[in-house]
């Protein structure tokens, strides 16, 4: 958002002083599209500010297993659906999420 309202206040200042090509108009309109759409976006992101908003959390079947990082959660959230709920170093949990992304691409690719 902030590179689009950039690109679209240098436009303004160059037909401010003279630059005006035809090409501009259509740029600055391709611009102020996207910042339409930027807004949008972030219009809906921010109505998700609670976990029970959020898509995935309202259907478990996308494959949660555990929770992670509890003691960051919010304190007004509650865990209470049963699941592990686990207090990791968060450097310990990335290097055994990686360990185990590297695994499957080496497996993926002598099985293919």
């Amino acid at each position: 958002m902030e590179k689009t309202e950039k690109q679209i206040r240098g436009i303004i200042e160059a037909i401010k002083e003279g630059m005006l090509q035809p090409l501009m108009k259509s740029e600055v309109d391709a611009l102020e599209a996207r910042k339409a759409e930027l807004t949008e976006i972030l219009g809906l992101l921010g109505s998700l500010d609670h976990p029970e908003d959020w898509p995935l959390t309202k259907d478990a079947a996308w494959g949660q297993t555990e929770h992670v990082f509890i003691e960051s959660k919010v304190p007004w959230y509650e865990i209470n659906d049963g699941l592990p709920q686990t207090q990791a170093n968060p450097s310990e949990l990335m290097v055994a999420t990686a360990a185990a992304i590297d695994y499957r691409r080496r497996s993926s690719f002598f099985t293919t």
